[in-house]
């Protein structure tokens, strides 16, 4: 683990990241102190698809790519997040992680929501709601594709 920067200085960041968009400033200061902040070198798996799944990851510098075997399903920079589905249906990892470049995250785990939860209900609510925008938008662009590639599509 690192240290995480200085939250003053990560604040106009946080309050940028889709999944963070309306939650209060102290409620960003809580989860930035209890975030676990990593940091990987180029080429470094952060994970491995079938792993346990116990945390997203918020990008904060560098970039990562979402592989599935071969294929690359996405690649991912600063202020996109990904594992979302670890803390929504706590199933093992569906895809690796690989840094593309030398990469931080700031990782949120399941026991960083239901903190969330038990100190905020609406802040925790906010949250929830968009992680569930960013995961409709992800399933949309992958109807789009799966239409473009001539594939049937489900929404």
């Amino acid at each position: 683990m690192s240290t995480p920067p200085p939250f003053a200085d990560l604040l106009p960041f946080l309050q940028g990241v889709p999944i963070f968009g309306g939650v209060p400033d102290a409620h960003l200061e809580t989860l930035w102190r209890h975030a676990d902040w990593l940091t990987f070198e180029a080429d470094d798996v952060l994970v491995r698809e079938g792993e346990p799944a116990r945390a997203l990851y918020v990008v904060v510098e560098g970039a990562i790519v979402v592989r599935k075997g071969e294929t690359t399903l996405s690649a991912l920079g600063p202020g996109d997040c990904v594992g979302e589905m670890a803390l929504i249906d706590i199933q093992p990892r569906s895809a690796d992680l690989v840094a593309m470049t030398d990469v931080k995250v700031m990782a949120l785990g399941i026991a960083d929501l239901l903190r969330l939860q038990t100190s905020s209900l609406e802040t925790y609510a906010i949250v929830v709601l968009n992680l569930a925008r960013e995961l409709s938008r992800r399933l949309r662009l992958a109807n789009r594709a799966l239409v473009a590639a001539g594939l049937p599509t489900v929404e």
